[in-house]
């Protein structure tokens, strides 16, 4: 396809730059004005600032579960439920979020248990933003 001037102004004609795309992948959407996760739009420029947080699992129901087990060492009981305590916790992982510090308040913007997910939305974020500046 050969592009010349009038081509490349109807190519031109439908793309708006207020709709540029940064990120579009499960649900998540940020153009140059808006933040979408699923339930909940964020005008990007009222977000100040964008962090990336990680929240730690409750480890609460394994502990709990750990300390019945060796009172109840006595009994197999007791070792099953440090074997299933052990295994609770290590199967909990870490939530990845992205923290935005708008012109209200901080705002937990998304979460995801995947690390990678989270930097590219962060990185698609903050070209958002600079785009506004």
């Amino acid at each position: 396809m050969i592009l010349n001037k009038q081509t490349t102004v109807n190519l031109l004609q439908g793309f708006d730059m207020a709709d540029s795309l940064f990120y579009d992948k499960g649900g998540v959407r940020i153009t140059r004005t808006i933040f979408e996760v699923p339930g909940t739009q964020y005008q990007i420029r009222n977000i100040n600032s964008v962090t990336l947080f990680t929240g730690t699992p409750d480890r609460r129901g394994p502990i709990i579960c750990i300390v019945i087990g060796v009172f109840t060492l006595i009994a197999v009981f007791g070792i099953l439920l440090i074997a299933l305590g052990i295994w609770w916790w290590n199967s909990q992982k870490p939530t990845y979020i992205i923290r935005m510090n708008t012109s209200a308040r901080d705002v937990d913007g998304y979460e995801s248990p995947n690390l990678q997910e989270i930097k590219e939305i962060h990185a698609a974020l903050n070209a958002a933003m600079a785009q506004l500046a």
